[in-house]
């Protein structure tokens, strides 16, 4: 090597340079490692953010969920038990109408058994009065026939 090149790498202004390379280069790599492994953080952060949040939003419409089925078990049940106090009031308002009816028919019962006996006594007594009728009626006739007896005899006789 030529001795003013030899003098120029000795010479502390190119060592400077050199040096001032040298460390232009680690620095501009350690930045890049630095910016590198920033993103890559930055990137896990974000990610365990979107991950975290759509744990959240799941979490959250699942909750929702639960809610909604609690709110149509609770309005089911409301029916249900709406349905059922009206059937029993239904029931109760047949039953009202079948007991009132069954007394109506019962009195209704009584009074025609009531006729029925009245009407039986009634015709009793009228076939009485006829047989007893019937009697005076062939007792009358008896006589009457007796006494056109008597009077043909009388007539005879005279």
């Amino acid at each position: 090597m030529h001795r003013a090149t030899r003098h120029f790498f000795k010479s502390p202004r190119f060592f400077f340079q050199s040096e001032l390379a040298s460390l232009k280069e680690t620095e501009t790599a350690d930045r890049s490692e630095w910016e590198r492994e920033f993103r890559e953080k930055v990137d896990r952060e974000w990610e365990a953010r979107r991950v975290e949040s759509l744990a959240r939003a799941r979490a959250e419409a699942e909750e929702e969920a639960r809610e909604k089925e609690r709110r149509r078990e609770q309005q089911a049940k409301e029916e249900r038990e709406a349905a059922k106090r009206e059937a029993e009031e239904k029931v109760q308002r047949v039953r009202a109408k079948y007991e009132s009816d069954s007394r109506e028919l019962e009195s209704e019962s009584s009074s025609l058994r009531a006729r029925l006996t009245s009407a039986r006594e009634r015709c009793a007594q009228l076939e009485e009065e006829a047989v007893v009728a019937r009697a005076t009626v062939k007792q009358k006739e008896v006589e009457a026939e007796e006494m056109r007896k008597a009077r043909r005899r009388r007539r005879k006789n005279s």
